[in-house]
């Protein structure tokens, strides 16, 4: 077969695809026959073969060596554009600066995000178990039975090991006499726990460190703290002051993105000994952990063991469900983790980006005219299309890359003020490993490339003809492109400043509104044994001081739920209705000191003996859910216990506001205070402290003394939102920064491009006001076609993420009202400032040379 091999043939006609380089293959051709029928077909395909390989290296070692000195001349022009184009140069790199640092700043806060609990060996693996119940109402808890999880491994072959485990507050005495204190908080767990989940051990085996009932794993940090540069194996502590534990392991300090934290580990079966039963269906109390075997899917899964809790349980409207580790933290368990914010930054991330390329685009084809006569004198001299949109490109991408210096420089500033915000602990460090750094090489290319890939197909396609004749330029399609891109800019600006605002006016209501009782000046803590044997005599000693306005004992801190039960009976209840009520066990200085107000009835009091025993007060919510039309005097069962309903005390937000309030009971029982309520008296706050720590020392100087401000608290229940708002509001300022930068050059420029029309209608009787009016409107009516379309998609966004919220605060139009006119006034300050300028200016200087 007298053919060239196929695809050496094919290669070279790439090559040679233009008609003059046409006769090269036909000369390649012809030799190739030739030797074909002189010395064979295997002699002339090697022939061949070698010619091509020889045409491949002198073409590939042409472009290299040739590719040198135009990058080199490439550089030299966009050097040289940058010099003599300085203001637009610096808004160029500063817009994108400020753009690429924003975009690398959320990021790292995404990443940071998306990185919870995938650490683990297993992670894909392994998932939690949720519970849904439905009583009053439907919810999810992360508290379940005892005994699910071996149950579930025990009837459903793909699930292999479970996880029991609760976090403790409980302190652990350590050295001589027990001196020492350590408070952090722990877990009570299974003894699977090392082996399910990646907490690697620096001392100990994984199977047997909690093999012992009165055994401690303890962190590498807890370790150096209690026992120093020593060896803690087999070193004693004592849990709450009373039990004592021996150290069987030490384990590597918990990561800070694993939604479990942790600095010590009892085993589940310490409590075994003291009367806990791990073998029933009542009693939600754990969190448990279980592991699928791998090729099994937890949706499927799902589907088979939805109903086990009622199988088991009949009167319990329960189902349970499955959600994956490695996504447990973004999705939360009621779907309210942080996975809308990892959207709404990432889209805040790209938005910035956005507004930086289009300022790029937008002035670059703006002061096409500006680079014409170079295009038309390349073109005419023989560059390409192609060669032209290379030098183009490498113009954009060497602003990107100085840019991108500069938004490294501005991160490494903005970082310290940047943790505040976030409650993270970032560090540039982290900016240095290989995977981020190429990342972000790779971010400032695609940066180039997209603020200037438009620009430079644009002005590779001017034609020399008409560059010559001084009409480049002069189509319809660019303008129209460019207030499309400047539309588009003015729209995420406002959309960025109405949700800032919305998301600031809930945080406002939250901080705000009336809770139903008075949370300032309000402390508490948690007790100690020795403490709750002498509950009256401190709190007497306590309130003779005059910082300490009421104390008041109860068994659960205010924004902790506290005991829950079904176990509730009324008169005039129905055979199918059920009510998951609180329970707060409370002495009769609770109203008082909280500042509570009530409905009706009466609050305890000491001088009815009666109150102790068979005297319980609900909260209006209660009554309206049990259904009552006169609650005080009626009787009551809790927990099989009788009694009357002596009160009705007004509804107060004892928890998030992202909750509707819950049914609560009050109840007295002196076996079950864990936690001391104290009012400081205004300005006298320091004081009221000082006291409280002498007669803790005093009373119980074997527990800790640790204090919280219940401000503090509630706070900390709206701290993603709290941290969310600031970070939006910092990058929203951030992108009408740089819009009002594009928005300044842009003005700049058509100022600059219409003097000689200013000059000639000034000289016709046009007035300064009509000249600013002229060059104003053009800009004022993007801004209003910007507002039109950012409302309505502000307001379906603000609306879905209020829906976080039981209690919200709805925006109104006086929000879109502010953000559209604060825009529009930006941007008629901005132009009307160079119009200004413009408008005053001498008309026989622009008309010198008519």
């Amino acid at each position: 077969m007298k053919k060239p091999p196929r695809i050496a043939d094919g290669l070279l006609r790439i090559l040679y695809r233009s008609d003059p380089q046409q006769a090269v293959l036909h000369d390649l051709e012809e030799q190739f026959i030739r030797i074909f029928h002189d010395a064979g077909g295997r002699r002339a395909r090697a022939w061949y073969l070698v010619q091509t390989i020889g045409i491949l290296r002198g073409r590939l070692f042409n472009r290299f060596y040739w590719s040198i000195p135009m990058f080199k001349n490439y550089m030299v022009v966009a050097f040289r554009n940058m010099k003599r184009q300085k203001g637009y140069s610096f808004i160029n790199i500063t817009g994108l600066a400020v753009g690429m640092a924003c975009c690398i700043l959320i990021l790292m806060w995404v990443q940071d995000e998306t990185s919870y609990d995938r650490f683990h060996r297993n992670a894909e693996y392994i998932h939690r178990v949720i519970v849904e119940r439905t009583i009053h109402n439907t919810f999810r808890t992360p508290n379940t039975p005892p005994v699910l999880g071996a149950t579930l491994v025990k009837d459903y072959p793909e699930i292999t090991r479970s996880v029991r485990l609760f976090p403790v507050g409980f302190s652990l005495r350590y050295g001589k006499d027990d001196e020492g204190i350590f408070n952090e908080p722990g877990i009570v767990a299974d003894p699977a726990l090392f082996e399910m989940f990646t907490f690697p051990l620096l001392s100990g085996d994984p199977g047997t460190v909690l093999a012992e009932p009165n055994s401690v794993v303890i962190s590498a940090t807890t370790a150096r703290i209690c026992f120093g540069d020593e060896n803690p194996l087999g070193r004693m502590m004592r849990f709450d002051n009373e039990d004592p534990l021996r150290v069987t392991g030490v384990m590597e300090d918990v990561p800070e993105n694993s939604h479990l934290d942790f600095h010590f580990v009892v085993p589940l079966h310490f409590f075994k000994q003291k009367g806990w039963t791990f073998d029933t269906w009542d009693g939600y109390r754990y969190h448990t952990y279980i592991q699928l075997e791998a090729g099994h899917h937890y949706r499927e899964v799902n589907e088979k063991i939805a109903g086990i809790v009622e199988a088991h349980t009949p009167d319990s409207q329960s189902e349970v469900i499955l959600i994956p580790l490695n996504r447990l933290h973004l999705v939360g368990i009621d779907g309210d983790g942080p996975m809308t914010y990892v959207i709404i930054f990432s889209i805040v991330a790209v938005g910035v980006l956005l507004i930086a390329c289009i300022n790029f685009t937008n002035l670059t084809t703006a002061r096409s005219a500006r680079r014409a006569r170079e295009i038309g004198l390349r073109k005419t001299i023989g560059a390409r299309r192609s060669e032209l949109v290379k030098q183009f490109l490498g113009e954009t991408i060497l602003h990107a890359v100085l840019a991108f210096l500069c938004a490294v420089f501005i991160v490494a500033i903005a970082l310290p003020g940047f943790n505040t915000l976030s409650g993270k602990s970032f560090d540039l460090v982290d900016l240095l490993r290989g995977e981020v750094l190429l990342g972000l090489a790779g971010m400032a290319v695609l940066t180039g490339m997209a603020a200037g890939l438009y620009p430079a197909f644009f002005l590779s396609g001017l034609r020399p003809v008409s560059v010559m004749q001084g009409s480049a330029g002069s189509g319809s399609r660019r303008p129209v492109l460019r207030r499309g891109l400047v539309i588009t800019q003015f729209f995420l600006s406002v959309m960025l400043m109405i949700c800032t605002l919305g998301v600031r006016k809930q945080l406002e209501y939250i901080r705000n509104r009336d809770l139903g009782f008075q949370k300032e000046g309000l402390v508490y803590l948690r007790t100690g044994n020795q403490a709750r044997d002498t509950f009256d005599a401190l709190k007497s000693d306590l309130k003779q001081h005059p910082s300490i306005a009421g104390v008041t004992y109860t068994n659960a801190s205010l924004t902790f739920l506290g005991i829950e039960t079904t176990n509730v009976e009324w008169d005039g209840k129905q055979p199918d209705q059920e009510l998951s009520i609180q329970i707060r066990t409370v002495d009769p200085d609770y109203l008082e000191t909280f500042g509570l107000h009530m409905q009706e009835g009466r609050f305890f009091r000491r001088d009815f003996s009666t109150d102790a025993t068979e005297g319980y007060v609900i909260n209006e919510t209660a009554v309206r859910l049990m259904g009552l039309e006169s609650p005080v005097g009626q009787r009551i069962s809790l927990m099989g216990m009788e009694g009357t309903i002596i009160g009705v005390v007004r509804d107060f937000h004892h928890h998030s506001l992202h909750d509707r309030i819950e049914p609560l009971i009050f109840c007295m029982n002196f076996n079950m205070y864990t936690t001391l309520f104290a009012r400081l008296r205004p300005g006298m706050t320091s004081e009221g402290i000082e006291v409280l720590r002498l007669h803790w020392d005093r009373i119980d100087p074997g527990y800790a003394f640790r204090y919280t401000y219940l401000e503090d608290k509630l706070s900390d229940l709206y701290r993603t939102e709290q941290q969310t708002g600031a970070i939006i509001r910092t990058f929203s300022f951030l992108a009408l920064f740089i819009a009002g930068l594009g928005l300044f050059g842009l003005a700049s420029y058509t100022a600059e491009q219409r003097t000689k029309e200013i000059g000639v209608r000034k000289v016709l009787g046009a007035s300064v006001t009509g000249v600013v009016l002229l060059l104003s409107k053009e800009f004022s009516l993007w801004v209003l076609i910007a507002n039109a379309l950012a409302w309505p998609a502000s307001y379906l966004w603000l609306h879905q993420w209020l829906q976080r919220f039981a209690y919200r605060a709805e925006p109104g139009i006086g929000l879109f009202l502010f953000s559209g006119l604060a825009v529009l006034s930006i941007t008629i300050l901005t132009v009307s400032s160079l119009a200004f300028r413009a408008a005053l200016a001498n008309p026989v200087d622009s008309l010198r040379y008519e």
